[in-house]
């Protein structure tokens, strides 16, 4: 791949799309251009789906009677997770 500044026989992604016009420049810079920005959208809904299918966890804590009478803080992990949201019920739409 190298970079030059001619519009004349310039392949373009494929060895059959060749650009002849500076309008056929401008056209596929515009179209690469809307790709661009379409796959970039494609990846920030996809880290959104991502973010909200997510489980949330919680931690939650609790006293328990240790050694010698003491009492020590006891940590659990809890997860919990929609079930009934709209994109497990999506399949059966």
């Amino acid at each position: 791949m190298t970079f030059h500044f001619s519009y004349k026989n310039v392949p373009l992604l494929f060895s059959g799309l060749v650009i002849n016009t500076p309008g056929e420049m401008a056209g596929a810079f515009v179209a690469v251009f809307f790709l661009a920005m379409f796959y970039e959208g494609l990846k920030i809904a996809r880290e959104s789906l991502l973010r909200k299918s997510q489980v949330s966890i919680r931690y939650n804590s609790m006293p328990v009677p240790g050694p010698n009478g003491t009492t020590l803080m006891e940590t659990h992990k809890t997860g919990m997770q929609q079930l009934l949201c709209i994109s497990h019920m999506r399949p059966f739409l």
